[in-house]
């Protein structure tokens, strides 16, 4: 009896030493085999400066600041992967000379296909952009977060609002500065 237990237990270890075997050899091979494979994307410099370019046009800026004439004036590519930086001039409505355009330079710098910071030129856009008419009557605003801080006609900060078509809906509002109160 005794040499039965001592041989059942020698079968039990070895079968558990053999499925542990196969378990360690094909884990691995279906884990490999179906699973995705993790591909880090890569973008050329021409696909990056498409993405920049297309990033200036929507930036506020360019759409509310009537920008046109985009011209490249530089670009650098940068230590990591997929990394570049391009620099632009445009022209827009001044803010300083109603009626005046004058120019802005914008650098984009971009990281595997995504915008990581944009630089715009000092002054490009001054401290108070007073609400129009126009932003007053819109029916609906998108809801894209370009945070601007809400001020009164005395100079009193309202709210900061997740952008200026939000803060000129608000009849208290007189003008907004760009970026949070």
């Amino acid at each position: 009896m005794k040499n039965k237990n001592i041989l059942f237990i020698i079968l039990v270890v070895v079968s558990a030493v053999i499925l542990v075997s196969i378990l360690i050899l094909l884990v691995p091979y279906y884990y490999y085999r179906y699973s995705e494979p993790v591909i880090e994307e890569t973008f050329t410099q021409e696909e990056s400066r498409i993405i920049a370019e297309q990033h200036i046009k929507e930036s506020y800026p360019y759409r509310e600041l009537k920008g046109d004439n985009l011209v490249q004036i530089g670009e650098s590519v940068h230590d990591c992967n997929s990394c570049y930086s391009f620099k632009y001039r445009m022209e827009v409505n001044s803010q300083r000379v109603p009626g005046e355009r004058e120019f802005a330079e914008i650098e984009v710098f971009i990281e595997k296909g995504r915008i990581t910071e944009t630089e715009f030129s000092e002054g490009l856009i001054i401290n108070n952009i007073i609400c129009t008419e126009e932003q007053r009557n819109v029916e609906a605003c998108i809801t894209l977060y370009e945070p601007v801080c809400g001020y009164d006609s005395q100079g009193n900060k309202i709210s900061t609002y997740s952008n200026s078509c939000f803060a000129c809906l608000d009849p208290d509002v007189e003008f907004y500065r760009l970026g949070e109160c």
